[in-house]
This record gives C-alpha cells, sequence and structure tokens, in this order.
C-alpha cells in the first residue's frame, strides 16, 4: 500500500540514451525500486491506465517484467531469456515489473550497488 513519497537517486546510463529515446539515460533509476522495504512490489510506469484488478500480478514469480516486439516471432514463456539479436526483435518493457526487494536493508543497498555498476557498463549496443 502507498504510503508516502522516497526521494531517490538517479542512475544514470548515458549510453543507454539515443537522439530517438533521450528518456533511456535515467531509466535505471527505477532499479531504486529494490531499495524499498516491502515484500513484494509492482512497479508500474505512470504513463500506464490501470483497469482492472492487479491483484493477481502479485502472485507472478519475481522477477518479472512485461516484453515488446515483433509479435510475429511469438510469445515468451515466463524466465526465458530475450534474444535481442535474434529474427524479430524483442526487448524489456520496464513500465511493469514484479519485484521481491531483499529482506534486510544492507542486502538491499549492497544488491543496488552491484546493479548501478552493471549499468555503468551497458554498451551502446546492449542498449539498443
Amino acid at each position: 500500500i502507498f504510503t508516502h513519497v522516497v526521494p531517490v537517486g538517479f542512475v544514470e546510463a548515458p549510453k543507454a540514451a539515443t537522439r530517438a529515446a533521450p528518456r533511456h539515460r535515467l531509466v535505471f533509476t527505477k532499479l531504486q525500486a529494490l531499495s524499498l522495504d516491502y515484500d513484494r512490489i509492482l512497479f508500474l510506469d505512470l504513463d500506464l491506465v490501470v483497469r482492472g484488478d492487479l491483484a493477481e500480478l502479485f502472485d507472478v514469480q519475481a522477477p518479472a517484467g512485461m516484453h515488446h516486439g515483433d509479435p510475429d516471432w511469438g510469445d515468451l514463456e515466463h524466465g526465458e531469456l530475450i534474444r535481442t539479436r535474434s529474427p524479430g526483435h524483442w526487448c524489456i518493457n520496464a513500465g511493469v515489473m514484479r519485484l521481491d526487494p531483499l529482506p534486510t536493508e544492507q542486502e538491499r543497498q549492497s544488491q543496488i550497488k552491484a546493479l548501478v555498476q552493471q549499468v555503468g557498463h551497458i554498451s551502446r549496443a546492449r542498449a539498443l
């Protein structure tokens, strides 16, 4: 249940941005959701319109998210790797994510630190 706003620092990934999508420079700030002291999180981008009950999404095994891409390529199974170099391009749509933060603040902060380091190593080819 939403109880308050938690200010967080930006996670910058300059190589993830393109001229067509400069907003991707800060998209990894969403990783900060893992710092919250909740057992389960359903992350939704602010530009989504919820049209039904989302309760069943909390039963989806975390981590989970949505994907988008070429619909002719077929459906992905839960947990299946998304290959960006395959025919028909798929990528993660991080506008809907089901997350389970780690139990202690120390574990959560350590996880976020490691993830932010990985973001710093993203190359333009991997970001596209």
